[in-house]
């Protein structure tokens, strides 16, 4: 059962079928998490279930009829870690000016009652 129109990028393939019936479709790229499989099929965009298939490859039950599919790898928990790494750099940003307006408030007393020190003197 032959697959057409393949195109490759190291994150997305993307090709066409026309089966008659359901076919289990296995691709050439390892399994992992973070591959997923879309179809189109008369303007509807469905992703499909991804299965760890023979030989460890990416698999996924094709539909029936002329059909293009798009396979592509996103990285899995990148929106946590995108979220956690702003949140840090946030917090550091927070933390470093709280600190210098303690110590710059700290140090405002301390050469104003040198200043009035001064002016007594005079």
């Amino acid at each position: 059962y032959t697959i057409t129109d393949v195109t490759y990028q190291p994150d997305r393939w993307s090709f066409k079928t026309n089966y008659e019936k359901e076919r289990c479709v296995i691709s050439k790229e390892a399994y992992d998490e973070g591959w997923h499989v879309y179809s189109y099929k008369d303007g509807h965009k469905k992703e499909l279930k991804t299965y760890l298939s023979t030989g460890g490859f990416v698999g996924f039950v094709s539909e029936v009829g002329e059909t293009e599919y798009m396979m592509e790898y996103v990285t899995p928990h990148r929106t946590t870690g995108i979220a956690i790494s702003w949140t840090s750099f946030l917090l550091y940003i927070t933390s470093l000016l709280v600190y210098q307006r303690y110590v710059f408030e700290g140090e405002k007393n301390k050469y104003t009652a040198v200043k009035e020190k001064r002016a007594y003197r005079s």
